[in-house]
C-alpha cells in the first residue's frame, strides 16, 4: 500500500489513474503531470512504477502488442480477478495442507473430497477445517506461541502434543477410536476399520451411511478433544 497525500488530493487513487486505457500502458511522465497538475519528479514516478509487481503488469498487456485478445478495460478488473489470473500465471508450490494431505497417501484427485467432505456431513465446519489445515490448538503450537508451559502431549510426556499425536498415537486417542469402531460396528451391524488418514480427514470411499459415519467421526473428534481439555 503507498500513500502519498498530494498525490491523493490531484485526484490519483488508484492504479487506473496511472494508466493510458487507449494505449494499453502507463501514463508518460509529463503527461502525467499536465494530466493531474502534479508537482513531482521523474524519479519519484518511476519508482512508484516499479513497484506495482511485474505479473500485473503482466497482466495488464503493458506494452504489449501480441495479444489476440484485448485486455479488459483496467476500471473493471477487481481484486478477485488479478489473483484469479496470478494463480494461472504463477507456478506456485503447493499450500502446506496439501503437502500434509498428499503425505498420508491421499491422492490429488480426493482433495478437493476432502476439502468439501465436512461442508457435506456437517453445519460446523471450523473444526475440521483447523485439522485438515495443520492450526488446530494443540501443545506443540501452544509452546510456539508461547502460551503453554510444554509441546509434551499431558498423557505422553516424551512426545509433542502435534495433531497426529492427538487423534492417532496417542493410547487415550488408540483407546477412543478402538471403542468407537466396536460401538459402531455394534448398532450398524458393519464392520468398521478406520485408517489414520480416516480419522484425520474423512471418508471418501464408498461405503454405506458414508456422510453420516464421517458426521460421527468429526463429532467423535470434537468430543473427545473437549474431554481431554477438561482433564478426562
Amino acid at each position: 500500500m503507498v500513500y502519498l497525500p498530494y498525490w491523493h488530493r490531484a485526484g490519483i487513487k488508484q492504479i487506473s489513474d496511472l494508466f493510458e486505457e487507449h494505449q494499453n500502458c502507463f501514463l508518460p511522465f509529463l503527461s502525467l503531470r499536465n494530466k493531474y497538475t502534479l508537482n513531482c519528479n521523474f524519479l519519484q514516478y518511476h519508482s512508484l512504477l516499479s513497484a506495482i509487481p511485474q505479473s500485473w503488469k503482466k497482466l495488464l498487456h503493458v506494452n504489449s502488442g501480441d495479444s489476440t485478445t484485448p485486455p479488459p478495460p483496467i476500471c473493471t478488473i477487481t481484486c478477485k480477478m488479478l489473483y484469479d489470473k496470478l494463480l494461472t500465471l504463477e507456478n506456485l508450490p503447493p499450500s502446506t495442507s496439501e503437502k500434509k494431505l498428499l503425505s498420508y497417501g491421499i491422492t490429488k484427485e480426493n482433495l478437493n473430497k476432502i476439502y468439501l467432505l465436512p461442508f457435506t456431513a456437517t453445519k460446523e465446519v471450523k473444526f475440521q477445517h483447523k485439522i485438515i489445515h495443520n492450526i488446530l490448538a494443540t501443545n506443540s503450537i501452544l509452546y510456539k506461541m508461547n502460551k503453554a508451559a510444554s509441546p509434551s502431549c499431558p498423557f505422553c510426556p516424551s512426545d509433542n502434543q502435534n495433531i497426529r499425536h492427538l487423534f492417532i498415537s496417542c493410547p487415550q486417542a488408540s483407546s477412543f477410536w478402538y471403542k468407537f469402531q466396536s460401538w459402531y460396528s455394534t448398532v450398524s451391524n458393519a464392520n468398521l476399520l478406520l485408517s489414520e488418514p480416516e480419522v484425520l480427514f474423512g471418508i471418501t470411499r464408498p461405503c454405506t451411511h458414508r456422510l453420516t459415519l464421517n458426521h460421527l467421526i468429526m463429532l467423535g473428534k470434537y468430543i473427545y478433544v473437549i474431554c481431554r481439555l477438561g482433564g478426562s
